[in-house]
């Protein structure tokens, strides 16, 4: 089965499980920064995020910070 069905999830659903572990993303971030990496899968209007997309995203947050002024 395609990794991204079993591991997958939706960013309403990443934003729960990060939320309840401290890390309060809002869906619309998390959304929003995928579209701006790429790191997701869609099928028509629905996206989907593996854990693996996730980490970059983390990653590249993190990154990001050292940045700003």
């Amino acid at each position: 089965m395609l990794e991204a069905v079993k591991n997958g999830k939706t960013p309403e659903e990443w934003a729960e499980l990060l939320s309840s572990r401290g890390m309060p993303l809002s869906s619309r971030l998390i959304r929003s920064k995928a579209r701006e990496l790429g790191c997701f899968y869609s099928l028509g209007r629905a996206m989907i995020l593996s854990p693996d997309h996730v980490e970059t995203l983390l990653t590249a947050e993190a990154k990001g910070l050292g940045n700003r002024d």
